[in-house]
């Protein structure tokens, strides 16, 4: 099977597999499991923080209604 017939069916478009392998194809296995943990922490915090954003916006209404 060539690459192309992978990439098509994945879905994968060759311009996003050079994109991928310029961004990615000098990593180490090693800093490829490292960026993956970053990102993984990053997306936690950001998910936190949009469930506190949510439930201090949810306070400010049920304020405004008188809902304390």
């Amino acid at each position: 099977m060539s690459t192309a017939q992978v990439l098509s069916e994945l879905g994968i478009s060759e311009a996003t597999l050079h994109r991928w392998q310029a961004t990615y194809g000098s990593m180490t296995r090693s800093e490829a499991k490292e960026l993956q943990h970053l990102r993984e922490e990053n997306n936690s915090r950001l998910k936190r923080l949009l469930g506190q954003a949510e439930l201090e916006k949810q306070r400010g209404r049920n304020c405004r209604k008188g809902n304390f």
